[in-house]
């Protein structure tokens, strides 16, 4: 799960510009976006709603 997590962080980095797609990123990795949240939010401690926030307002512009 921790490689999921993983994974799941850096293609939010990549995607920091884009336009937030929780369904693209779960097909991404194989799973369901309701999966994607739940796993993400128990391991991580925050909602990834909350994460993919507070990244786009540290980004560098």
């Amino acid at each position: 799960m921790i490689s999921a997590l993983n994974q799941l962080v850096d293609l939010v980095e990549e995607h920091l510009a884009e336009e937030f797609d929780v369904h693209g990123l779960a097909r991404e990795l194989g799973t369901t976006q309701y999966h994607l949240r739940r796993m993400f939010s128990s391991l991580a401690g925050i909602p990834l709603s909350e994460y993919v926030r507070r990244r786009c307002r540290r980004r560098p512009r």
